[in-house]
């Protein structure tokens, strides 16, 4: 019998400067974007060995989109995908569109897409920036203002409720973006490298370091979060709010934090059937869905796990990226 999940697989699928610049500093090139290929979507399928419900574009379909870095649902309900050679495809339900080969983001992983309060895409690449996209054009963000002579690494965007923009990178810290100001974070950030950045209901930020270590941010100053409180992670790749707690993904495990500083931790042969953690979704039934770098999917609650991988119908156990869109479907970005 067919376990029917409600799942869908992609193929492959603080230093502060005070600087203050003008919309013509802040913003570099602008690059009108083509018209994108369109092709009309081919079915997501079944394997033949799957007992999950797991779907996946067969080989048939040839996107350009390699290894899914990051996956979005937009206002519209329309998908977009980055992959890591820098290609950008959205998908509408009916077709797909292609944007290849554009020259900001071309060899460059697409790490985060988000979207602002203008409904504006932001678009973070390795080495290659940040760039603000409307649909027509692809607006970089002139970094070379704030960091001259090199380009951003970014690793992780989002928008905070205020309106402003942050960026973690690597080596460079944290740079926020609010209104016609960008603003350097280093002093108090766990390290010069941010994997990741949240912000909690109260509009707390909280920042994860390539050391494994965490700093929140209350709108005035960074303090890094008491190492007692928490387990050593490894390089920390997600957070995730559920309940008045935080969820903490990293290379070594899963933490939760509480409100009033108790921490619990799992690990691989922990209740957790492995430990490499790189995205956490947080399923309908209050479940988490957990995306490891070579165990599949899990998902998972103190109490029990179940594990998807390729025995289950997935096409690859390296799991990059998740998403449950507007219909609670869950998306899933892998490598290879």
């Amino acid at each position: 019998m067919r376990l029917r999940l409600p799942l869908i697989l992609l193929l492959t699928l603080v230093v502060l400067t005070g600087q203050t610049q003008t919309p013509s500093e802040l913003w570099g090139d602008t690059l009108r974007i083509p018209k994108p290929q369109i092709k009309r979507a081919e079915s997501f399928q079944f394997t033949d060995q799957g007992t999950a419900a797991i779907k996946y574009l067969t080989d048939r379909q040839k996107l350009s989109i390699t290894n899914v870095l990051s996956i979005y649902e937009d206002h519209t309900g329309t998908v977009w995908m980055g992959g890591t050679n820098g290609n950008l495809v959205s998908f509408d339900g009916v077709e797909f569109k292609e944007y290849n080969n554009l020259d900001p983001l071309r060899g460059k992983g697409i790490y985060k897409i988000i979207q602002d309060a203008e409904n504006h895409l932001w678009i973070a690449s390795f080495g290659g920036g940040v760039h603000r996209f409307d649909g027509q054009e692809l607006i970089s963000f002139s970094d070379q203002n704030c960091l001259p002579g090199e380009r951003l690494k970014v690793l992780d965007l989002f928008s905070h409720s205020n309106g402003s923009i942050w960026i973690a990178t690597i080596q460079n810290g944290l740079i926020e973006i609010k209104g016609d100001q960008f603003i350097q974070h280093l002093n108090g950030l766990p390290h010069e490298t941010i994997n990741t950045i949240y912000e909690d209901p109260s509009g707390k930020i909280w920042a994860g370091g390539y050391n494994g270590r965490i700093s929140t941010y209350d709108g005035t100053a960074w303090r890094p979060l008491d190492e007692t409180s928490y387990e050593f992670l490894g390089a920390i790749f997600d957070f995730e709010w559920q309940d008045g707690g935080m969820w903490v993904a990293g290379a070594s495990g899963l933490n939760r934090i509480e409100t009033n500083g108790v921490s619990s931790f799992w690990t691989e042969g922990q209740d957790l059937p492995f430990s490499y953690i790189r995205d956490i979704e947080i399923a309908s039934d209050g479940d988490l869905w957990l995306g490891t770098y070579g165990g599949g999917l899990v998902k998972w609650n103190p109490e029990h796990f179940e594990v998807f991988d390729k025995s289950d119908g997935a096409n690859e156990d390296h799991i990059l990226s998740l998403m449950t869109d507007s219909d609670g479907i869950l998306w899933i970005g892998t490598y290879g």
